[in-house]
C-alpha cells in the first residue's frame, strides 16, 4: 500500500477538448519515479470507453461512462503503479461535443 512508498509529491493533469472527439491526457514520469494514481474524471456527452494507460496503449483500468456528464472515480493508493521512469494516460474514447479528461495521483521514488 501507499504507506510503503517514498512519498513526495503530488500530480496533476487535465485536457479539455472542443469538438467532436475523446480527450486524453498524459503525465509523463520523470528518471527514477512512479506516479500512482488515485482519481480519474471525465466529462463527456456519450455513454462511452473510459481508460487509464501506462505505458500508452496498455489499459491498467477501464470503465465506461454510464451516460452524459461527468464520470469520477477515486482510487484506493496503491491499486494503480506505473511503471518506473514511465507515463501514465488517462482516455476518453469519444464524444459529440466538448469533452475533458483529468489524472491525478501522487509520485514516489521507484
Amino acid at each position: 500500500m501507499a504507506d510503503n512508498y517514498n512519498i513526495y509529491a503530488p500530480w496533476t493533469a487535465s485536457a479539455p477538448v472542443a469538438g467532436a472527439v475523446g480527450a486524453s491526457v498524459s503525465q509523463a514520469g520523470a528518471t527514477g519515479e512512479k506516479l500512482v494514481v488515485t482519481d480519474f474524471s471525465a466529462t463527456g456527452d456519450l455513454t462511452t470507453l473510459c481508460t487509464i494507460e501506462s505505458p500508452a496503449g496498455t489499459i491498467l483500468w477501464r470503465g465506461r461512462n454510464p451516460s452524459s456528464g461527468a464520470y469520477v472515480i477515486h482510487l484506493e493508493p496503491g491499486v494503480l503503479v506505473a511503471a518506473t521512469n514511465t507515463a501514465v494516460v488517462g482516455r476518453l474514447a469519444a464524444a459529440t461535443a466538448s469533452s475533458e479528461v483529468s489524472i491525478g495521483g501522487f509520485k514516489v521514488k521507484g
